[in-house]
């Protein structure tokens, strides 16, 4: 049964698009109460809880953008409520000096993306009545499509920071912004971290019920078969249009991949041979391996931002037509025209370079955050 049958939506498009992202949402958030009370079967339905009820539902930042599940929202409520009661109302200046911070950061990266937009026309080629990528040499359709994908993440800074910072005036406690896309190359990494509400929401739950005891029997087909029923449920989120198809399989392939890798990296084996080899070559055979995750998690992202037909171009001419072209060592470059081996091999050394920058990032990212944790301790 469709509800615009009974709610149409409005024409205006610019309309339409709130419209169908508050049922969106709010179609999310009437899931998870309705999980939480399947959880809770001694708990009764009482004015306390309706009210509360009202409140997730009805509460204007996380009504579109953002997924909070209905447990945090409850605690987050009951944390400001408390609060209130002994700050009579008053945030901390401290608290207030960083809200003017992100507010300022907000307006910024805004204008910058609107000042951008004048001047790189990457959303126009998608929205064309022709497509133009035929006629796009391979390495124009790589950076077409990254950049898409760059500013996409920009994009959704913006509208997931707009929410969240009023969520944060209210004190409440929003997902954290977006993962920039250009410094991951584990892909597990973007689903956790880019859309955070979301991939909570998939992990508590559909993985975690459908994946049930942790240490149990057949553990490793039951995080398979988990897996794909959360991509079932993305699928049923997106669309089950051929490119979120293709983007739900080369995401699935890559996070095998990478649970393979991680299978490897505690074996023994792999421990005699990174103290035989040193630590700096170990570091150079983990960024050529992770090529196996980048390759699997960059086209699927592709696959994800363009409409149809765009992802199987870019992926048959920049990555089948290349690696063949590679692989008969048809790497030329003749009167400045690449030929696609050409292209191929260079963004293979690139994508080295990108996962050794993402590597040393992630180490140094890491030793802050422990430093920080050890600070916190210590006062």
């Amino acid at each position: 049964m469709k509800a615009n049958r009974y709610a149409p939506f409005s024409p205006d498009p610019r309309i339409y698009y709130r419209e169908f992202n508050f049922y969106l949402y709010g179609a999310i958030k009437v899931l998870n109460f309705c999980i939480h009370l399947t959880r809770n079967k001694v708990t009764s339905l009482n004015e306390a809880m309706f009210i509360r009820y009202m409140q997730y539902l009805l509460y204007p930042p996380y009504t579109s953008m953002l997924i909070v599940i209905y447990e945090d929202f409850d605690k987050q409520m009951a944390d400001v409520e408390q609060q209130q009661e002994i700050t009579k109302g008053m945030l901390p200046s401290s608290f207030s000096r960083e809200l003017i911070w992100k507010f300022a950061r907000l307006v910024m990266w805004y204008f910058a993306f609107e000042f951008v937009l004048h001047f790189i026309y990457v959303h126009s080629f998608f929205n064309v009545p022709f497509s133009p990528f035929n006629r796009f040499s391979n390495y124009e359709l790589a950076a077409t499509a990254y950049v898409h994908g760059q500013m996409f993440f920009w994009k959704y800074v913006i509208i997931f920071g707009v929410p969240s910072w009023f969520a944060l005036v209210d004190g409440m406690t929003p997902p954290k912004p977006p993962i920039c896309i250009s410094r991951v190359s584990r892909y597990s990494r973007m689903w956790r971290y880019f859309d955070r509400g979301l991939y909570q929401f998939l992990k508590i739950q559909v993985y975690m019920p459908l994946m049930g005891d942790l240490n149990g029997a057949y553990v490793r087909w039951r995080r398979l078969g988990a897996m794909v029923g959360a991509f079932m449920f993305v699928l049923a989120w997106h669309g089950t249009s051929s490119n979120y198809v293709c983007w739900v399989l080369l995401s699935g392939s890559e996070l095998c991949i990478e649970r393979i890798g991680y299978a490897i990296a505690s074996t023994s084996a792999w421990g005699k041979f990174s103290l035989m080899i040193g630590r700096r070559n170990q570091r150079r055979v983990i960024a050529f391996a992770m090529l196996a995750t980048v390759i699997p998690g960059i086209f699927g992202v592709f696959f994800f931002l363009g409409r149809d037909g765009f992802g199987q171009l870019v992926f048959k001419k920049v990555l089948i037509d290349g690696l063949i072209d590679a692989l008969h060592l048809r790497i030329t470059l003749n009167d400045s025209i690449p030929s696609a081996g050409f292209v191929f091999v260079h963004l293979i050394l690139l994508g080295y370079c990108f996962n050794q920058v993402c590597l040393q990032l992630d180490e140094s990212i890491n030793k802050e955050e422990q430093l920080s944790h050890i600070d916190k301790k210590a006062d």
